[in-house]
C-alpha cells in the first residue's frame, strides 16, 4: 500500500505526461461532440505556465480560477501544479461574499476565467483587494499542439512537500476557511484512488459530473486522467436521468458520485433502460449511505464494481470499503467506512483527549506528514493545525475496531449538501435579520438525492405572520442556493440544553425526522429547483 514514504519524485504528475503521451494523437478530453488531443492539452498546459510566468506570478504565489465547464479547464489546472503555482478555486457554488473572501484573504496574484463567466470575477474585485484577470480564451489555442514530455523540466522542479492548492471549506463560523494542501498528500489521494479501480494504464472513460471550477470537480480529473481514463466533460443539469443518458452516450467505465446521487441514480425510471455495458466502477462517497440504499445499489450495479471512499480535505483519503467488501454479503462489515489504510496513523479519543476502547464511539485524530496541517489565514501566512502531541482532530465521530472504522457523526455543524459543507450559522444569522423572526435554527435532514438538506425551526415575533417560500428566496439571495431551506416548521419555543444553555439541536432533529415520516411537513416548492 502507498504511503508518502515509498515515493521521492512526483510520481503523479509523470502519469499525467505517460497518459497525454500515450493519447498523444487520440482524445485525452472530451466535450459532447468535441475533444482535445494528448498534444493539445498539453499546449494549452504549456500556454497557462507561459501566462503566469508573463504576468510576474511565481512559484509559490497563489493563482485563483473560477468559470464554467470548458474543454480547456483540466489541462489549464495541470498547468497550474506544474508550474509550481498554489491554485485556489473560487467555489462557484459559494455566495458572492464568501468569494470575495477567498480572493481577498488568498493575496491570489492572478485570476483565471472564461469569457462567459468574467462577470464572476470581476463582482468579487474591490477597492481593497484586487488583481489581473485572464480570460483563458486569450491563450488557449485549441489547435496548437506539444510534445506532452516537454511539460517534465516544470513537473520535476516541484517537491512533494511543496503547496500545490489552496482549499477554501466552510467552518462552522460560516466564515471560508482555507488549507494548503501539498503535492504529497495530491500524489497519496491519487494513488489511493485508482489503485482500487486498477491502478495506471487504465483504458476508458471517466464522467465529470462535478464543475470543474470547482477544486473537487478538477481534483478527480485529475486522479482519473492520471490513471489514463479520459475525462468527459458533464453537460446540463445533473440529474438522475441526466447522469445515466450522458453515461450511456460517452460508454463511460469508471464514476465518482456523492453517495445520494448514486441511490438516486439506480431508482430513476431510466436506470432499467440506460445501456451501462461499459461501466467497470462507481466510487462514491461525502456521504453516510444507509444499509437499504447501499445494498439497493449492489443489487443494481453489482458490488465488483463499487468502491466508496472516507475522508477529509485535512486528512487526505483515510479508508476505503473496496469491492470485497461490498460482496460479502455481511450486513456488519456494508455498514463500515471499510479499512483504514494506516491503522498506526489513527486514533479515536474522546472529549478528554483519551483514546477510546475498541468499539466505542469518538473523535478522529490523525498524524502523518501526508496530512494537510497548514490552515491559511487572514493576515496571508499560515498556521499548522497539528496539536503538541502530533494528531489532529478531525471533528468526525466514530468507533473502530482493529483495522476497520464506522463513522457514527461529526461534530461540525453542517449540512452536507451533495458532498459539500453548508453551514447552518450564516443561515441562521440570515434567518434572524428577516422581518417577523425573532429566532432561527437550522440544521440538516437526511434526503434520498441530495444527501442532506435544509430544516429551518423559526420562532416568530408576537401576532408576526410570514410567507415560507418567500423567506426561502431571502435565503438563496443572501446566503447561498445551496443554503436554502427545503422545509420550515414554525415553534412557539425552541428546546435548549439546560446545563450549557445551548438550543437542542438533536431533539429538533429528532421532531423533524418524526414530522417528514409522517407526512405531517411540506416540502417547499422552490427548494426542487436547486437539488
Amino acid at each position: 500500500m502507498l504511503k508518502y514514504k515509498d515515493f521521492e519524485t512526483l510520481n503523479y504528475m509523470r502519469d499525467i505526461v505517460k497518459s497525454w503521451t500515450e493519447k498523444a494523437d487520440s482524445p485525452a478530453i472530451i466535450d459532447n461532440t468535441d475533444f482535445l488531443t494528448g498534444r493539445q492539452c498539453a499546449a494549452i498546459a504549456k500556454a497557462a505556465i507561459d501566462v503566469m510566468e508573463a504576468n510576474g506570478t511565481q512559484r509559490g504565489d497563489v493563482v485563483a480560477f473560477t468559470g464554467s465547464d470548458t474543454l480547456a479547464k483540466i489541462p489549464v489546472l495541470v498547468g497550474m501544479f506544474f508550474s509550481g503555482r498554489i491554485s485556489s478555486a473560487l467555489a462557484p457554488f459559494a455566495s458572492a461574499p464568501s468569494r470575495r473572501h477567498m480572493l481577498n484573504e488568498s493575496g491570489a496574484k492572478l485570476l483565471f476565467v472564461d469569457r462567459a463567466t468574467r462577470h464572476m470575477a470581476e463582482e468579487v474585485m474591490t477597492d481593497k483587494y484586487s488583481c489581473p484577470i485572464v480570460e483563458e480564451e486569450s491563450f488557449t489555442d485549441l489547435t496548437a499542439e506539444i510534445d506532452p514530455e516537454e511539460l517534465l523540466v516544470h513537473a520535476d522542479r516541484n517537491k512533494a512537500g511543496d503547496w500545490n492548492t489552496l482549499r477554501y471549506t466552510s467552518g462552522s463560523t460560516g466564515t471560508p476557511k482555507g488549507m494548503l494542501l501539498t503535492h504529497r498528500s495530491t500524489e497519496l489521494m491519487t494513488y489511493n484512488y485508482i489503485n482500487r479501480i486498477g491502478g495506471v494504464g487504465l483504458e476508458g472513460r471517466f464522467l465529470c459530473t462535478m464543475p470543474l471550477s470547482s477544486l473537487e470537480g478538477c481534483g478527480m480529473a485529475q486522479m482519473f486522467a492520471t490513471s489514463g481514463l479520459v475525462p468527459c466533460i458533464y453537460r446540463g443539469r445533473a440529474t438522475p436521468a441526466g447522469i445515466l443518458s450522458e453515461m450511456e452516450r460517452y460508454r463511460i467505465t469508471a464514476l465518482f458520485l456523492p453517495s445520494s446521487q448514486m441511490t438516486a441514480i439506480v431508482r430513476d425510471p431510466s436506470f432499467e433502460m440506460t445501456d451501462l455495458s461499459a461501466l467497470k466502477s462507481i466510487v462514491y462517497a461525502g456521504q453516510t449511505i444507509s444499509p437499504t440504499d447501499l445494498n439497493e445499489a449492489i443489487e443494481a450495479i453489482g458490488g465488483d464494481k463499487l468502491l466508496q471512499a472516507y475522508g477529509q480535505t485535512e486528512a487526505g483519503m483515510l479508508s476505503a470499503l473496496d469491492q470485497a467488501d461490498h460482496c460479502s454479503g455481511d450486513p456488519e462489515i456494508l455498514s463500515s467506512a471499510g479499512r483504514l489504510f494506516f491503522p498506526e496513523d489513527i486514533e479515536i479519543r474522546d472529549d478528554d483527549g483519551n483514546v477510546v476502547p475498541e468499539g466505542v464511539s469518538g473523535e478522529i485524530f490523525v498524524k502523518g506528514d501526508y496530512i494537510n496541517s497548514a490552515r491559511w489565514t487572514p493576515e496571508r501566512s499560515w498556521v499548522s493545525t497539528v496539536q503538541p502531541d502530533g494528531w489532529m482532530a478531525t471533528t468526525d465521530m466514530a468507533r473502530r475496531i482493529g483495522d476497520r472504522i464506522w463513522i457514527t457523526g461529526r461534530k461540525r455543524d453542517m449540512v452536507l449538501y451533495r458532498g459539500y459543507n453548508v453551514p447552518t450559522r450564516p443561515i441562521e444569522e440570515a434567518l434572524q435579520r428577516y422581518e417577523g423572526v425573532l429566532d432561527a435554527v437550522v440544521h440538516p435532514v437526511e434526503d434520498s438525492y441530495a444527501g442532506e438538506v435544509v430544516f429551518a425551526w423559526l420562532k416568530l415575533d408576537e401576532d408576526a405572520t410570514v410567507d415560507k417560500e418567500a423567506v426561502s428566496d431571502f435565503i438563496q439571495a443572501n446566503v447561498s442556493k445551496w443554503s436554502r431551506p427545503s422545509y420550515i416548521e414554525f415553534v412557539d419555543t425552541l428546546p435548549q440544553v439546560s446545563a450549557l444553555k445551548k438550543t437542542d439541536k438533536v431533539s429538533l432533529r429528532r421532531w423533524a425526522e418524526e414530522r417528514l415520516a409522517e407526512g405531517r411537513v411540506e416540502r417547499l416548492k422552490g427548494a426542487d429547483g436547486v437539488l
